[in-house]
């Protein structure tokens, strides 16, 4: 799971199974994952 598919049916599904799994909520789940797409990006930018 990562920040491409966000927005797709897919992600919302595969979110909430996770979130419920690890019993932290769906919204906060999905922003963790958005943030830690954009700071794998970042990583890669820095020299």
């Amino acid at each position: 799971m990562d920040a491409s598919t966000v927005g797709t049916p897919g992600f919302k599904t595969q979110t909430a199974a996770v979130a419920r799994q690890e019993g932290v909520g769906t919204e906060s789940l999905r922003q963790w994952v958005v943030q830690a797409d954009i700071d794998a990006v970042k990583s890669l930018l820095v020299v």
